[in-house]
């Protein structure tokens, strides 16, 4: 149970950041919470194999 609390708490706060940064605008800003998460549950939904598979892999810098 904790940890889907956790979980759901680090959802909330990456789609508070993804809202403040990517929805700059008036309009933006006044994005209704549920509206935001039907728009990532449905862009999730509809992701197919091809769309992953384009994804580019990020590189790692080594660390120290």
């Amino acid at each position: 149970m904790l940890a889907v609390l956790l979980l759901r708490r680090i959802a909330y706060t990456l789609l508070a950041l993804y809202r403040a940064v990517t929805l700059r605008s008036d309009a933006g800003r006044e994005t209704r919470w549920r509206h935001l998460l039907t728009s990532m549950r449905d862009a999730l939904v509809a992701a197919t194999e091809e769309h992953l598979a384009a994804l580019r892999p990020r590189e790692v810098p080594a660390t120290r």
